[in-house]
């Protein structure tokens, strides 16, 4: 085989000057035929020893893509551990015009592979073969943005497996805060002593006025009464170990007071968002992610949005894991989210999956709209890039920016015009009556699941996470043997949210999944979390619960709540205990108890509580006692 070696530079302050030969075969490996092409990444120059592989990998990536076009291709790792720094540059197409973005915020980009025939990376299995992220960010015209590491954009039929995706430091910090240091309900700072292994805290790399979240643990499970949100604005380095966080809210303080200064068992984990995702997807179809370990993200670990479908997980874990042998293990798997998928076009799978020690919501399922950017007659502006997941013969609705109701609904898309100033003009089947400039639509076929397509997470299991399991408003699927254990705000939150997430669930079964000891919610809860006090809207549609087990729920929360509904079918659960060792329930989901004359007591030991609902069939569910309580706040109950 006959090779040519360019000279490539090295990109990034901390590889500046450094420079190794990359090698363009241009050429299949052995074992190649005229229906498929192995791509031996080593023959590129992609090796182990390298300190960064990036700019060679965009080689071999650049010849896959071409190959693909008439051939399956596998992009194949060897073992050992793969070092990727730099950023790479690629051109992603819109699907609604010939316009291009450029984006180069990925070390290793597969872009616009649209053939039928698959492309695939794929490594030695997740013990043999890693990839190594190295940093977090980059600096661009003096702004600090986060670098994913692996990116897919509007691609289709790609496929990655069998490998190990890491990153070469924590993205968060940890230790034990000094006991000495916590003097009263009203202190504003707290000094923390760090573990071993880990550096100095960091601030959100977004904009200056994001806190990074303090998470407590006790021992190795996350504590039964630590807020949800509580945060730090700053830090001062005392020497050694010891740093100095500061802009703690009196809150916040008083937990600190009386827990932290009594219990020498608590740790804490701080938690920023540094960087980017891990695995990221931009409205890309036909995927599989198989066999895959994940860890150390600095943002979301993976990532779907703005259009696609047919997106697969399995096996796709989430983990703590150490870099160094001497490190003290970590509290958690990384920052931010676990997956996250957004706006995506129906076919959705995560399966037999682990998220475990997250610090935010460990799966996140959206049907996310966008902002109008202009309103006239039948016609609407929003960016194109942002609108990659509409398409010609949608039927959309468009949602008010303050409260998230329905403005203007029904809208068929009958045109989508690419304008010059970056936007798309989209024609409508009837005029927009009541929407305005800022507005947020969004598309049913946008939905994660679809009435033809509908998507399905099935036998996960999601546990030790500071946010909820499963938080969603996604419509037509399934929600199915997954074991959801010890999560901070909850297990299984259906419903609409703030903003670009005011679609409501429709649709979709909750059934046969185990629930254990979620901390400061229910195990399952319908609930729309919008704005300005819109609590009495019925928008989530047709939902099952059937057949869930429910353990060690926490105390003054009911096992099931049901809000915001329209039809619901709650049957056949079994909720066996109460976790009498938690007593703080989420602050918003209390205040709507509260404030409907759903007393203390009513929640209690409760398998369904009911509020701002109607047609709910609710039967054969049981309490460890045999007795299957259930109430309903009757006045709103219509």
């Amino acid at each position: 085989m006959r090779k040519t070696t360019s000279a490539l530079a090295l990109i990034g302050a901390s590889l500046a000057g450094q420079a190794f030969a990359c090698s363009t075969p241009n050429t299949c490996s052995a074992d190649s035929n005229a229906t498929y092409c192995k791509i031996d990444v080593k023959d590129w120059g992609v090796l182990a020893s390298n300190t960064d592989n990036s700019a060679c990998m965009k080689g071999a990536t650049d010849f896959a893509i071409q190959q693909s076009t008439s051939k399956n291709v596998d992009l194949v790792f060897g073992n050992g551990s793969f070092n990727f720094a730099a950023p790479v540059t690629v051109s992603v197409k819109s699907k609604h015009s010939s316009k291009h973005y450029s984006f180069n915020n990925s070390r290793i980009a597969i872009a616009n592979k649209t053939s039928s025939k698959y492309l695939q990376i794929r490594g030695g299995g997740t013990n043999n073969t890693t990839i190594k992220f190295v940093g977090f960010n980059q600096n661009i015209n003096g702004s600090t943005t986060g670098v994913n590491g692996i990116s897919f954009f509007n691609s289709n039929n790609v496929r990655i497996n069998n490998l190990s995706l890491t990153h070469d430091k924590y993205p968060f910090t940890q230790g034990k805060l000094e006991a000495s240091s916590i003097t009263s309900k009203n202190d504003s700072t707290a000094v923390i002593q760090l573990d071993t292994g880990y550096s100095a805290p960091e601030q959100f790399i977004r904009d200056s006025t994001d806190k990074s979240y303090i998470v407590t643990f006790n021992g190795d499970n996350t504590f039964e009464k630590v807020p949800s949100d509580m945060k730090f604005t700053d830090s001062r380095h005392l020497g050694g170990n010891r740093y100095e966080l500061s802009g703690i809210s009196k809150t916040d303080s008083t937990y600190l007071y009386n827990n932290h200064r009594t219990n020498s068992n608590l740790k804490v984990a701080l938690s920023p968002k540094v960087g980017g995702e891990t695995l990221y997807f931009f409205n890309t179809s036909n995927v599989t992610a198989k066999n895959l370990e994940l860890s150390n993200a600095p943002a979301v670990a993976v990532r779907g949005q703005n259009g696609g479908s047919n997106i697969t997980l399995d096996n796709v874990n989430y983990r703590r894991k150490k870099i160094n042998n001497g490190d003290v293990n970590p509290l958690m798997a990384g920052t931010a989210g676990g997956y996250i998928f957004q706006a995506i076009r129906g076919g959705l799978k995560v399966i037999n999956s682990t998220i475990d020690h997250n610090a935010d919501d460990s799966l996140g399922l959206f049907a996310r709209g966008t902002d109008l950017t202009s309103v006239s007659g039948n016609t609407a502006t929003i960016n194109e890039k942002k609108g990659q997941f509409i398409s010609n013969g949608d039927i959309v609705d468009i949602y008010d920016k303050a409260d998230s109701r329905k403005k203007d609904k029904g809208l068929k898309v009958t045109n989508i015009t690419s304008l010059s100033d970056g936007n798309i003009k989209i024609t409508f089947n009837k005029s927009i009556n009541n929407s305005v400039t800022g507005d947020y639509i969004g598309s049913r076929s946008a939905t994660i699941g679809t009435s033809s397509n509908p998507f399905e997470i099935k036998n996960n299991v999601l546990q030790h996470n500071k946010g909820r399991a499963i938080r969603s408003n996604a419509s037509f699927g399934t929600i199915s043997g997954n074991t959801v254990r010890r999560n901070g705000n909850s297990g299984i939150w259906m419903g609409g949210d703030a903003e670009h997430n005011s679609q409501c669930s429709q649709s979709v079964t909750i059934s046969n999944n185990t629930a254990v000891q979620q901390l400061h919610g229910p195990a399952i809860l319908v609930y729309n979390a919008i704005k300005n006090n819109a609590s009495t809207l019925k928008c989530n549609k047709n939902l099952t619960i059937t057949n869930n087990t429910i353990n060690k729920q926490a105390q003054n929360a009911p096992a099931i709540f049901i809000d915001n509904t329209n039809t619901a079918t709650i049957k056949d659960n079994n909720y066996r205990s109460e976790f009498s060792g938690s007593s703080v329930i989420k602050k918003v989901i209390y205040e709507r108890l509260r404030t409907s004359g759903i007393t203390s007591g009513q929640r209690n030991n409760t398998v369904v509580l009911s509020n701002y609902a109607k047609n709910l069939t609710v039967s054969g569910n049981s309490t460890a006692s045999g007795k299957g309580r259930s109430y309903s706040s009757t006045s709103n109950t219509r």
